[in-house]
């Protein structure tokens, strides 16, 4: 047990001691700025060091991280350079926060840390998990300094034709025209007679690894009305007797099911590739949305065009109308049905008649064949196929009526678009176009 007066003793040999160390020998009394904490703190992840050196898994990259002020800064081991950071949140697709990543100043990723307190290095493509090996004293002051600029891709090959086209697009250069029109005959007329050569274009039909032109009589958001299937169809012998279509691509298709009171109808549907477009077929863009052209041709057939090819390297759109020599004949595609027809009347650029008179001969359709189903639900052992070849060609007048109302619809505009292509023909050559 030690005595009063040895604690007495301590005291004063501790106060002397304290005495020669302030007016001792002249030594520098202890630095006052904070110094860097040491790698064992008590930080219990990574991501929580505000200050450290750092290196990879692979122990192929370190570098130092100062978040202890403000001013995020980064310096890679063996770079003179000190990169100032700008922090930006990360969120998944759900929208909930999962880290947040340091860019520089060109707007590339250098460093991540991860909600979980993981810091990730970037290097190039690679991301190299990282863990603090060190301390390290407060980096300088950044000699790459300022906000990250979003970096901005020059434009891409069909980026720039689509600018120079839609520069010179009915749309742009006759706003007194909108989308619509590009079905409207009429309109589509007027465009020609006012369209300079600077508008004129031909299609060039990309390589195999391409996409061709489809024709879309009329823009989408138009579209019409359209009629589902049944259980039995009319056969290909009865869809080939109607030649007036046949002639068009152009297949009529009665169908019905049994049990079935409403929903039998005539169905119209393409039997050939006709609405692909020809190569060289010369036209006016109407307009563009993004890569999408609309490309109305002489006769005013109405097509879509993709300026994006892909991996292919095609260029499906060229200035000029192209050689005379070299055009397709016109009306490639001459194709309707309920849908084709119901989405013109919808734009407006056609009389609600024909529908209603297709509709009309639609539901006569559907009252003869359930009038003739119907008897046979209460017998047994019936041949349904047989039946239905049967019942088909017992309402084959109904069939008829509607073949020859679409014929005359096809033929009438047909007729009209005959007429609009002479004269986008002559327009073409007279502006000197078609060279």
């Amino acid at each position: 047990m030690r005595s009063a007066s040895s604690r007495s003793l301590g005291l004063l040999l501790t106060s002397l001691v304290t005495v020669l160390a302030a007016c001792g020998s002249g030594a520098p009394a202890p630095a006052e700025t904070p110094q860097p904490a040491p790698a064992t703190d008590n930080a219990a992840t990574d991501a929580q060091r505000k200050l450290a050196h750092f290196v990879t898994a692979d122990g192929t990259a370190g570098f130092t991280l100062d978040r202890s002020t403000s001013t995020v800064k980064l310096q890679v081991d063996g770079d003179k350079d000190i990169v100032e950071l700008t922090q930006q949140e990360q969120r998944d697709g759900r929208g909930e926060l999962v880290g947040y990543r340091f860019v520089d100043p060109t707007n590339t990723v250098r460093v991540a840390i991860s909600t979980s307190g993981r810091v990730a290095f970037y290097r190039g493509k690679d991301e190299l998990w990282a863990t603090a090996d060190k301390d390290v004293a407060a980096l300088g002051p950044a000699t790459i300094k300022g906000p990250p600029v979003e970096k901005v891709a020059p434009p891409g090959a069909w980026e720039k034709l689509a600018g120079e086209l839609r520069a010179q697009s009915v749309r742009v250069k006759m706003p007194e025209l909108d989308a619509k029109d590009s079905a409207s005959l009429p309109k589509v007329e007027a465009a020609y007679a006012k369209a300079d050569a600077a508008m004129f274009v031909r299609y060039v039909k990309p390589d195999a690894d391409g996409w061709v032109a489809r024709a879309e009589t009329v823009p989408s958001t138009f579209s019409g009305m359209g009629y589902g299937g049944g259980d039995f169809a009319t056969d290909d012998d009865e869809a080939a007797r109607h030649k007036s279509l046949v002639k068009h691509g152009v297949r009529l298709i009665g169908v019905s099911s049994p049990e079935r009171d409403q929903g039998n109808h005539i169905l119209l549907r393409r039997s050939d590739k006709r609405d692909e477009l020809a190569d060289k077929t010369p036209g006016l863009v109407w307009e563009i949305d993004g890569s999408k052209v609309v490309l109305v041709t002489f006769d005013g057939g109405r097509y879509t065009v993709d300026l994006n090819q892909g991996s292919s390297k095609s260029v499906p759109i060229q200035r000029g109308a192209g050689p005379e020599a070299g055009w397709p004949a016109p009306l490639q595609d001459t194709y309707a049905d309920i849908t084709v027809v119901s989405s013109l009347v919808k734009a407006g650029v056609h009389p609600k008649k024909t529908l209603d008179d297709m509709e009309a001969i639609d539901a006569e359709w559907n009252a003869c064949v359930a009038k003739a189903w119907k008897p046979l639900r209460i017998k047994t052992g019936v041949n349904a196929r047989a039946e239905a070849v049967r019942i088909h060609k017992g309402c084959g007048p109904v069939a008829d009526k509607l073949a020859k109302t679409v014929t005359a619809f096809i033929d009438e505009r047909s007729a009209a678009r005959k007429a609009l292509h002479e004269k986008a023909v002559a327009r073409a050559k007279q502006v000197g176009a078609a060279k």
